[in-house]
């Protein structure tokens, strides 16, 4: 017979924010938008699944596939038995990127997953300090992660289940010269049964080792990350998600979906997705900030499609393919 905790689910999410605290001086030292370019391994930041960035990227409580190594590896343990999911990003002028994934539940408790992710950044051409052209170069950017969560039984009943996670990350850079750096994430996830079915999470990202191309090691792009989803109705989904980063501003995303089921012997849904990321809308001149999606599934395959504007910058489209059971 399992040995039941006599806390809440509230003492695992202030121990993360304790642990966290333990970064605070490096953080908050360097908010504001005047901080904004003062880190390093800013890719460790781009977006993975297209659902996710069609919602905002207000993803972190709301993942249920093996994307949750990038958004919270404590999501993880909603794969049932294994997922898998692949995306072809075409992003800003010729960047380009490609991530894959793939979970695998271990047991009733463990749920592991792994991903790449690989970053084309396109050509560009060299000069020297006279300004002479030396040719072209191709900056490239590759992050290999593993992860695990874990259901916390302890502190898990009929009403409300408590996970845990952790992503590691190795990554490298090849600009002219190569660099090389080391991550982790850790994130916990409750979850309640009621009613109105919900979850909170919160976690800490980007903690570790810089790159160092020359003298100096640039500091990770680390941060806070706080979320929250509902489902009010079957079908509907809301979330939000509120980030404090290292090297600029708080920022907020929120994101909604809207599912729709044909008759259950097609085994075909549909959903339409939207979303709103407040850092877009303060950076970027023109039409930004704003995120739109659409998703359509039979059986256990998924394919989903993003559409970002980013003003004057243009827009970017992203596509995934999922499947799993």
């Amino acid at each position: 017979m399992r040995r039941r905790l006599s806390g809440h689910p509230a003492v695992l999410l202030a121990a993360l924010a304790l642990f966290s605290a333990g970064y605070a001086p490096t953080l908050f030292a360097a908010f504001g938008r005047e901080a904004a370019g003062t880190t390093g391994s800013d890719f460790l930041n781009l977006d993975v699944g297209a659902r996710g960035i069609g919602m905002g990227g207000a993803f972190s409580t709301a993942v249920n596939d093996a994307t949750a190594i990038y958004w919270n590896p404590a999501a993880l343990t909603r794969i049932s038995k294994f997922s898998a999911n692949a995306m072809h990003n075409a992003y800003l002028a010729d960047i380009q990127s490609d991530f894959a994934s793939y979970a695998h539940r271990l047991d009733e408790e463990h749920v592991i997953a792994v991903a790449m992710h690989h970053i084309n950044i396109g050509g560009i051409t060299q000069t020297d300090i006279s300004g002479s052209t030396l040719g072209e170069f191709n900056p490239k950017n590759t992050v290999y992660s593993l992860a695990v969560g874990r259901t916390i039984f302890d502190m898990t009943d009929g009403e409300r289940e408590v996970d845990l996670g952790i992503t590691g990350k190795f990554f490298s850079s090849q600009i002219v010269e190569k660099a090389s750096g080391w991550g982790v994430d850790v994130g916990i996830l409750v979850s309640y049964f009621g009613r109105i079915p919900n979850r909170l999470g919160v976690q800490v990202q980007n903690l570790g080792q810089g790159q160092k191309f020359d003298q100096k090691r640039d500091p990770l792009p680390a941060a806070f990350k706080f979320g929250g989803s509902l489902t009010p109705a079957p079908g509907i989904l809301f979330s939000a998600d509120v980030t404090v980063p290292q090297g600029g501003q708080i920022r907020g995303a929120v994101g909604t979906e809207l599912s729709i089921v044909t008759p259950e012997e097609t085994d075909l849904r549909a959903a339409i997705r939207g979303g709103i990321d407040t850092e877009a809308f303060k950076d970027q001149p023109g039409f930004s900030g704003v995120s739109m999606g659409l998703g359509f599934s039979f059986a256990h395959l998924a394919i989903d499609y993003a559409y970002v504007p980013f003003g004057e910058l243009g827009n970017t489209q992203r596509i995934s393919l999922s499947f799993g059971f």
